[in-house]
Formats: structure tokens, C-alpha cells, sequence
């Protein structure tokens, strides 16, 4: 429930500029609000952003090597570019992930049961294995 955050002005509005990037080794799990004035990377054998509020004026890159992306309920978005991969799940459940540029999903398998992912660009998904998009769009 904490923030992350990078080119953030004293009043708490964001600059614009100023890349967050964290890459873990294991899980990474930052479920408070992420921020950027410009590009974000996060990194992780598995991420969980779950509830999160995540957003870059620039590029957002979120990446999952080994497990599962979790969006459950989180709001993330980019300015720029987005791309969000997953060697396992991707989870964006009641979650809303949007983008102003083209946008990559790339998981083994996605759910995004009563969830968004919108692209004011192109939007290009990869999914190996199964997909829900029950009350999803």
C-alpha cells in the first residue's frame, strides 16, 4: 500500500520526467501506487500489482519471467507505449490496463473476467494456452 515513484513534484503531481524501474529477483509485489513522469519497468520472476494503481506518462513495461502477472482489480496505464508479458498467467480481473500507444499482452494465459484492456493504438495479444474474457473487453 505504499508508493513508488520517480519525476514526482513536491505536490505530489508527476514531472515529466523520471524512469522507475525495479527488477527482482523473486515476486515482485508493489500493490500501492506506482509512479512515473516517465518510463516504468517493473520486473520479476513473478509481479503482483493486485489493487495497485500504476501509471507512466512514457512507456510502461511490466514483465513476468517465470510466473504470473497479477493486475486483479489494479488500474495501469501508459501514456506511451505498453507492454505486458507474462510466461504464466496474466491476470487482469476487474482490472483496467490501458494505453495511449500500441499495446503488447504477451502471457501462457489470460483472464480478464469483467476487465479492459484498450489500446488508443494498436493492440496486439499473444496467448499461448487458455483465455476468459467473460465481461471483459
Amino acid at each position: 500500500s505504499g508508493t513508488l515513484g520517480a519525476g514526482v513534484n513536491s505536490d505530489g503531481s508527476l514531472a515529466h520526467a523520471g524512469d522507475l524501474s525495479v527488477v527482482a529477483g523473486g515476486t515482485l509485489s508493489a500493490t500501492g501506487q506506482n509512479v512515473a513522469g516517465g518510463n516504468v519497468t517493473l520486473q520479476g520472476a513473478s509481479v503482483n500489482l493486485a489493487g495497485s494503481q500504476t501509471s507512466a506518462n512514457g512507456n510502461l513495461n511490466l514483465n513476468a519471467q517465470a510466473g504470473k502477472l497479477d493486475l486483479t482489480g489494479a488500474t495501469t496505464s501508459a501514456g506511451g507505449a505498453l507492454s505486458a508479458n507474462a510466461q504464466g498467467a496474466l491476470i487482469n480481473d476487474r482490472g483496467h490496463l490501458s494505453s495511449q500507444g500500441a499495446a503488447t499482452v504477451s502471457a501462457g494465459s489470460l483472464s480478464n473476467q469483467g476487465g479492459q484492456i484498450v489500446s488508443q493504438n494498436a493492440l496486439s495479444a499473444n496467448v499461448a494456452g487458455a483465455l476468459s474474457n467473460q465481461g471483459g473487453t
